[in-house]
């Protein structure tokens, strides 16, 4: 794949969170939309008993903002220092600007940041 290879030095992960609604739903509440087998066949297969739910006005960016802003205050990071955000969803909050954007907004990081 010419083009897309490259070499990125000094860049490290320092650190992982994670944020999710507190609201949830039971999956086997599918069960008459799906089938009960089908349903009950599902939770075994990916053992995915319960889904959280957003609640509403909450988006992606909350729950991102949220999980950095404590990341970030635990790792004792300038936020004026940070030059690259990626943030990776199914979901975006709005198709422009990038989620990316709201986010280093939200957190306060320097203008310099590049958003992805």
């Amino acid at each position: 794949m010419a083009g897309y290879e490259g070499c990125l030095e000094q860049i490290h992960v320092c650190g992982i969170a994670s944020a999710v609604p507190k609201r949830f739903i039971d999956n086997a509440v599918f069960a008459e939309q799906m089938g009960g087998k089908r349903n009950k066949r599902q939770i075994a297969l990916t053992g995915i008993k319960t889904r959280h739910i957003c609640g509403e006005g909450q988006a992606a960016s909350d729950f991102a903002t949220f999980a950095a802003d404590r990341l970030l205050t635990r790792l004792g990071w300038n936020r004026d220092e940070i030059k690259i955000l990626i943030f990776v969803t199914q979901q975006a909050d709005l198709s422009r600007p990038s989620t990316a954007m709201l986010i280093q907004r939200r957190l306060g990081i320097g203008a310099d940041c590049s958003c992805l």
